[in-house]
């Protein structure tokens, strides 16, 4: 432990007017955060994930779609993204960058900025309770990708996709050493701020697209 992270705890405890905790107190608390106790969830068993996933996040302004193959995707985000008239370029997911792209559609490995138009993500995996998208920080995909672009295009692994949140941690414990930032994304950037109203795009990505691959 840093001598930095010591002056902190040593004045909280004074703060508490607490002594350090014994060591029973200590090992009590180490054994109930290996646990990783799941609380009451309600029960979506009977549901399919993918249309539970579906109706959750078109119901707050994502859209989805489904191909048949990851080389599939390319094309899908091309028809997606005609109507905006933004075709030219977009930054991407490392792991994504050997599929098929057009002739012309320029694609880049890196941390977003603010003039990029676009970013493509992989995600970790999909909530189907509620419509939500899993994306952990690392190298292949800089969180800045989850912010920055006005359109954020996510592919999912229908593999990928749980049932509750919870399902989520046991993945990334299973996955390894625990990443610097897990970020959940449901549907594009919002707020009601301003006289109650709604208004997509104030603190992030103003659509949010999800493309379900085998």
């Amino acid at each position: 432990m840093s001598k930095a992270r010591q002056a902190v705890l040593k004045n909280l405890r004074s703060s508490l007017q607490r002594d350090a905790l014994s060591s029973d107190a200590t090992a009590q608390l180490e054994s109930r955060f290996t646990q990783h106790t799941v609380h009451e969830q309600p029960d979506l068993s009977h549901l399919d994930l993918l249309e539970r996933f579906t109706e959750k996040l078109t119901a707050l302004a994502g859209t989805i779609e489904s191909v048949d193959s990851l080389v599939d995707v390319p094309t899908a985000i091309e028809a997606f993204l005609k109507p905006h008239d933004l075709v030219s370029a977009a930054v991407v997911d490392k792991r994504l960058i050997d599929l098929p792209w057009a002739t012309g559609f320029e694609v880049s490995c890196r941390g977003a900025q603010g003039a990029d138009k676009i970013s493509i993500s992989l995600a970790f995996a999909g909530i189907a309770e509620t419509g939500t998208i899993t994306l952990l920080s690392c190298a292949e995909n800089p969180v800045t990708m989850n912010f920055l672009p006005d359109i954020h295009i996510v592919v999912l692994h229908k593999q990928d996709l749980l049932l509750h949140i919870e399902q989520v941690w046991a993945k990334v414990r299973e996955a390894g050493a625990m990443p610097r930032t897990v970020n959940f994304i449901t549907g594009p950037s919002r707020t009601a701020d301003i006289e109650q109203t709604i208004q997509l795009g104030a603190h992030g990505p103003r659509f949010f697209h999800v493309i379900v691959v085998p």
